[in-house]
């Protein structure tokens, strides 16, 4: 039973989480990942996660967590070939190798290094396995079966959506993600989880004093080994009747397979010594302790940080300034906070949000940007502010995003078609959604578009609807105050 209620529920948190990519259901869900709560600074998820992990150890990774919930689903498709029924067994935690990279990952936390955070946090990296890789095709699979629908006239609601390719490096990117996540899974289960992913070592580090637990009873156990043949987190060690909580993650599969009902997820204190077996597993509760105060600690520093403690590695204030979108504070708070888990981007539905390369700098790769080549920000839309889940972009009502500033047209005479070619045009006033281009009639009996800069909000409507190459009238950031 609790096996397949975790896997009912898992599933439907799953379609609860994929469908905001696609703009069906509203991103509530996006919220509740641990490192968008951690830099958004939401306390509330942070507790309520801990207390959970407290309680019953890594659910929130068989539960919550998309990624792993992927990976089970890998795990699963390999488990029906007859030729793939991997039988697993108990390996020594990677100790060194889960400390090291979970202290790496908290230096760039505390250094406001969000986008380096993005590169092994597991929402963000499901997010752009979403958009970057799954998007393209779903698109097309969408087009195609409205294209049926029409032609058989069943559902006359259905409409076809916008392609919009995302840059071919984020493309690659998913996909080497794809690769390497689905043969880790295919081949070891978890291994992911229980090795590399740093929000799983933090909340391993909590889980190790979980009340609720998996447990071996020694006076049932026939030592049949079924428990660890199919633990996909290898942390079963049934020589020794021990399990290792750190690196369980609560899937229930040891609890549904013993025959002798010898392994239950109950309730007991934590036991003592692990680290005494022979294969040296496990850690001292001195050690136990030290590691939890540290995991605590980089959390607490995290949440009390306002600035970052490296600007100058990020870049900002430095060469070209960037357009951030409505709802962001500023440059160095969009750095900070952002994963690149590109909800946003997904959302925006004229693609003005695009995933950088190296527009941004080396250590904000992938972390979106407006490109008024591809789209413009539409007037009446504040779906990115109220999708991005880590506080890079502040929700904002459509009102007050209506009246937000977030640059300014310049306009270049001598590309315009008028002054050029003589070709009047007027394109830009004509898309400007506050008016505040308007065409002024010249000595030459010519008119030349005027920005009014006091009514521009630096959409990119002109910009983006400008035939000339290059454009004569461009969106420039806002100067600082």
């Amino acid at each position: 039973m609790l096996q397949r209620s975790r896997i009912v529920l898992a599933w439907l948190l799953m379609g609860v989480m994929v469908l905001p990519f696609g703009g069906i259901v509203a991103p509530v869900l996006p919220q509740w990942q641990f490192l968008p709560a951690l830099l958004a600074g939401n306390l509330l998820v942070i507790a309520v996660i801990a207390i959970l992990t407290l309680l019953l150890g890594r659910i929130y990774c068989s539960v919550l967590c998309p990624l792993g919930i992927s990976q089970d689903f890998v795990f699963w498709l390999a488990k029906r070939r007859k030729k793939n029924r991997r039988k697993f067994a108990f390996r020594r935690e990677r100790r060194i190798m889960r400390y090291s990279i979970l202290i790496l990952t908290g230096l760039a936390f505390l250094a406001g290094l969000s986008g380096l955070l993005g590169l092994v946090d597991p929402y963000s990296v499901f997010g752009r396995l979403v958009h970057d890789g799954l998007g393209l095709p779903a698109a097309y699979g969408w087009n195609a079966l409205v294209g049926f629908n029409e032609s058989h006239g069943w559902i006359p609601a259905l409409s076809k959506t916008d392609i919009l390719w995302p840059p071919l490096a984020a493309m690659a990117l998913a996909g080497a993600y794809f690769v390497v996540l689905a043969v880790l899974a295919w081949r070891y289960g978890r291994a992911y989880c229980h090795t590399f992913c740093p929000v799983g070592t933090l909340l391993g580090a909590i889980s190790r004093f979980s009340l609720f637990r998996p447990v071996i009873d020694g006076s049932s156990c026939v030592h049949c080994g079924a428990c660890e043949k199919t633990c996909r987190s290898s942390c079963i060690d049934v020589a020794h009747g021990f399990v290792d909580t750190s690196r369980c993650v609560d899937c229930f599969d040891c609890v549904a397979v013993c025959p002798k009902g010898a392994l239950t997820f109950s309730r007991a204190f934590p036991v003592k010594g692990p680290e005494k077996t022979p294969s040296g597993e496990g850690l001292s509760r001195r050690e136990m302790l030290v590691t939890t105060a540290v995991a605590v600690g980089t959390v607490a520093a995290g949440l009390a940080r306002s600035q970052t403690v490296v600007p100058a590695l990020l870049g900002t204030g430095k060469g070209k300034k960037k357009i951030l979108p409505p709802g962001a504070v500023s440059a160095d708070a969009f750095v900070q906070r952002c994963t690149a888990c590109h909800l946003c981007v997904s959302r925006c539905p004229s693609g003005v949000l695009s995933p950088a390369v190296l527009e941004n700098g080396t250590l904000q790769m992938g972390q979106p940007y407006m490109d008024f080549s591809k789209g413009y920000c539409v007037y009446n839309c504040n779906f990115c502010s109220q999708a991005c889940p880590a506080g890079a972009i502040r929700p904002l009502d459509l009102a007050v995003k209506e009246q937000t500033k977030i640059g300014i047209a310049r306009y270049a005479q001598f590309h315009c078609l008028i002054a050029r070619d003589g070709i009047v045009c007027g394109n830009c006033a004509r898309h400007c959604p506050v008016q505040a281009i308007t065409l002024v009639e010249n000595r030459d009996g010519r008119s030349y578009p005027h920005v009014d800069g006091a009514r521009c909000i630096g959409c990119g409507s002109c910009e983006y609807h400008c035939p000339a190459k290059p454009a004569a009238i461009s969106v420039s950031p806002l100067p600082k105050a």
